[in-house]
């Protein structure tokens, strides 16, 4: 985190974006961290749960809370773990009163990718491979 106030600090008119592959790269982490990554590689049920964990990604934060209720509702036990992990970096985990949320590690904007897909933006900062892959789609 410090790295992000260093980088607003020295360009403070620049737009500071997170990376879905990177999140996800996270999540993988943090499965093996928690000793569920055999799962997740080798039961697809218990993967795709994993994967909508990160699929919250895509969710517009006005309706980040009816999403987690639901997703907690039909969560794998196991992964309730993972999602309090996720809420506290990523979301900010509700006040004792519940009249708010505490501050995330990482910003919403960030993160959050559903203003870049409907904006038809990049999900990934590594432009190198965005314009590649956007020749690969023009070639075929």
């Amino acid at each position: 985190m410090a790295a992000f106030q260093s980088l607003r600090q020295a360009f403070p008119r620049a737009e500071i974006r997170g990376c879905f592959f990177h999140l996800a790269q996270n999540m993988k982490k943090h499965l093996r961290e928690t000793y569920l990554f055999n799962r997740y590689n080798n039961e697809p049920v218990f993967s795709l749960q994993a994967k909508m964990i990160i699929g919250l990604a895509f969710v517009p934060m006005q309706n980040m809370q009816n999403s987690l209720n639901g997703l907690s509702d039909n969560l794998a036990e196991e992964l309730q773990p993972m999602l309090d992990w996720f809420e506290d970096n990523y979301i900010g985990r509700l006040n004792r009163r519940g009249n708010g949320r505490r501050e995330p590690v990482l910003p919403h904007d960030m993160w959050n990718m559903y203003d870049r897909v409907l904006n038809l933006q990049d999900r990934i900062n590594n432009h190198a491979e965005t314009a590649h892959r956007r020749l690969q789609i023009c070639r075929t």
